[in-house]
């Protein structure tokens, strides 16, 4: 049901990290989601707020901690970017990076989350939002 999407590197002043983006279909619709690390390693599932996606909002966090820092070693973080909000988005037909289409409640952005954890064989996530994406 995921289609794998591209492997990107990032590497900012020292910080070096590879991640993979799939595009996994939830009772919504299709969503990106940029996995970083061992995926043997426990999940930390990550959301954005609003305007943002998972780099622009959680990348300061993790090039802050390098990559020695506990939540690089210890996690494997699975970014979930809004519809329109992954990298090189355009948006989609009814707003561009909006984290809820019209009439669509807050449960339904939990039930994203919901539905990425079962694709990927998740139990036990530990998330981490902000904003909007952390109600």
């Amino acid at each position: 049901r995921a289609r794998f999407k591209r492997a990107m590197s990032i590497s900012i002043s020292g910080f070096e990290s590879t991640s993979d983006a799939y595009v996994v279909e939830t009772r919504y619709g299709p969503i990106t989601v940029t996995v970083q690390g061992d995926r043997s390693k426990p999940p930390l599932m990550t959301f954005h707020d609003v305007g943002l996606n998972h780099r622009t909002c959680f990348q300061p966090l993790f090039v802050c901690a390098g990559t020695s820092s506990d939540l690089l070693r210890r996690f494997c973080i699975y970014h979930i970017d809004a519809p329109g909000c992954e990298d090189g988005g355009a948006g989609v037909e009814y707003a561009p990076c909006a984290l809820l289409r019209d009439g669509e409640t807050l449960d339904a952005l939990a039930e994203r989350c919901e539905d990425v954890a079962t694709y990927f064989g998740l139990t036990n996530v530990t998330v981490l939002g902000v904003g909007a994406g952390a109600t």
